[in-house]
């Protein structure tokens, strides 16, 4: 009876024990598939989330990307038509530095007699054109007021090595005399015609510094006749008809002109 008594606790402990075992493994299982299943949930998310912050950075770095090419594109375009502008302002000047009447002397040789042209250089901007005039002066064919020995009423008055006196119809005259060290004279005016605005006007000005300009004159060889050209910078100027003083020009103009077979005269 002890003997079947001790048989029975010692198998009733192994099975106590079996389950016991079972019951700590089985928890442990589901403990562990627990934590797996957590931390494939917890990867997945991350995975979403990651690729939700990946996907506005492309975009980020695509849009930036973009903005930076057509950023450079319109600087260059804007360094490619300053240097454009800066080329057509050079070439104005040098086309403007250049003499009026290249072609005057052959000009004189081929009719016979008296030829020269006479230019009031009116710059573009700050000279009172008109705003549709400016096109003109940009393409070099509106330089200013001009004359010529073709122009209406053209007359040549008195012609010495150190004076010259010239003058047409519509308000056209110009005196240029030197002094006996070359400088322009006292004496030296130009009056002519101009539009400021649309408005036709007149006017008559005088150099504000006689030692900025010349007057270089030339005798033909076996001949009485001149040839020659000059140039001075006008400031002072006055309405030719009501002989008030202008507020005009707002800086000084140039004057050029050239001249050839012009007979002394006095």
């Amino acid at each position: 009876m002890s003997l079947t008594y001790g048989a029975q606790q010692i198998v009733g402990r192994e099975r106590r024990e079996r389950v016991s075992q079972l019951a700590w493994s089985g928890g442990g299982c589901f403990d562990s598939r627990r934590r797996v299943n957590s931390d494939v949930r917890r990867l997945s998310f991350f995975g979403r989330e990651h690729g939700n912050r990946i996907q506005p950075m492309h975009r980020f770095y695509n849009s930036t990307g973009t903005a930076a090419i057509m950023r450079g594109k319109k600087i260059l375009v804007t360094i490619i038509a300053l240097a454009l502008l800066l080329a057509c302002i050079v070439a104005l000047r040098l086309r403007r530095d250049q003499p009026v009447g290249p072609s005057v002397s052959e000009t004189s040789r081929l009719i016979g007699g008296p030829a020269f042209e006479v230019q009031v250089e009116m710059p573009a901007f700050n000279s009172g054109r008109a705003p549709w005039e400016i096109p003109g002066v940009i393409l070099g064919y509106d330089r200013g007021p001009r004359f010529n020995q073709a122009s209406p009423g053209a007359q040549v008055g008195k012609i010495a090595p150190d004076h010259i006196e010239l003058s047409a119809d519509g308000g056209w005259d110009l005196l240029i005399e030197t002094d006996g060290q070359g400088r322009l004279a006292q004496g030296t005016h130009v009056a002519f015609p101009v539009k400021l605005g649309g408005r036709p006007l007149k006017f008559n000005c005088r150099p504000a510094d006689l030692t900025v300009g010349y007057l270089h004159t030339t005798a033909r060889t076996g001949s009485d006749e001149l040839e020659g050209s000059f140039q001075l910078e006008v400031a002072i100027c006055k309405n030719a008809v009501s002989g008030k003083t202008a507020a005009w020009p707002y800086q000084p103009l140039k004057v050029r002109g050239n001249f050839a077979g012009l007979k002394k005269q006095g």
